[in-house]
């Protein structure tokens, strides 16, 4: 007697299986026994697709909205509309590539809001940030991850070019006038 494994999804247990042979293939058909929510990772498997996810839309009928944020574009994402007999939860590798790309297109997924939302950019360590001062001179600064950088950033008068900053004058100096009244 021959034995082999089928790498079956986390979810998938004997009590929510069938399984069938054709054409000398194993075809196991199950029902993932939790329903998906906002902010699961996810695999999306078809016969013509194939790509992890982040839930973001509940179930209407059988489908669920799954944000892609392996779009071509480097800086985009796609909600896709995905049926949800063909989706599983995210194995480990998975969860870390999508974690790694909505870092780079500056995303996250608010599980309380249950909003998607743009991360605002930050400096590293020893970068340049640019900010305006009182008298709406721009200047550049290096992060330090100090009580004053951490401010700036809290103010939101922390910008990544000069040319952010500068569509930021009006208001930034109009809200300095304010607080001095």
């Amino acid at each position: 007697m021959e034995e082999f494994k089928v790498a079956l999804p986390k979810d998938c247990n004997l009590e929510n299986i069938t399984t069938n042979i054709e054409d000398g293939n194993l075809i196991v058909v199950y029902e993932p026994k939790k329903e998906f929510k906002f902010g699961d990772y996810v695999a999306y498997r078809d016969k013509d697709k194939c790509f992890g996810g982040i839930v973001v839309g509940g179930l209407i009928g059988t489908r669920f909205s799954i944000l892609n944020p392996l779009a071509s574009d480097k800086y985009s994402y796609y909600i896709e509309a995905c049926d949800k007999r063909f989706l599983s939860y995210a194995d480990d590798e998975l969860i870390r590539f999508i974690t790694n790309r909505m870092n780079s297109i500056m995303l996250t997924v608010n599980c309380d809001t249950e909003k998607i939302e743009r991360r605002r950019w930050r400096a590293k360590c020893k970068e340049h940030y640019n900010y305006i001062t009182e008298s709406g001179e721009i200047r550049s600064q290096k992060e330090c991850w100090d009580e004053v950088d951490d401010r700036m950033f809290e103010i939101c008068n922390y910008y990544q070019t000069k040319e952010l900053a500068l569509q930021a004058l009006p208001f930034v100096l109009a809200a300095y006038k304010h607080n001095n009244k």
